[in-house]
């Protein structure tokens, strides 16, 4: 199985509008594909981050998700440097 990530701003799943502030993403939509790139599932998880009186940074919040990859349409220094130091 493999899992996409998508900071969304809001949740509605593959219809989901891309969040042009990845760190203050509403929402990650979370893609599940089998082996053939079906979809398996998809799910709204809400960033409960920093940005949203929450704990943590989002990009570690994220990577609690387990993503094989993520889809944004930008991220900043600090988000870059934490997927890096995982390995993205």
């Amino acid at each position: 199985m493999e899992r996409i990530v998508i900071p969304a701003e809001d949740g509605n799943g593959l219809d989901a509008r891309l969040s042009k502030h990845f760190g203050r993403a509403t929402y990650f939509i979370l893609v599940d594909l089998d082996e053939d790139g079906n979809i398996l599932s998809v799910q709204a998880v809400r960033n409960t981050g920093e940005h949203f009186g929450g704990m943590g940074r989002p990009a570690d919040n994220m990577l609690r998700l387990k993503p094989n990859a993520v889809i944004t349409y930008g991220m900043g220094p600090r988000a870059l440097s934490i997927f890096q130091n995982y390995g993205f």
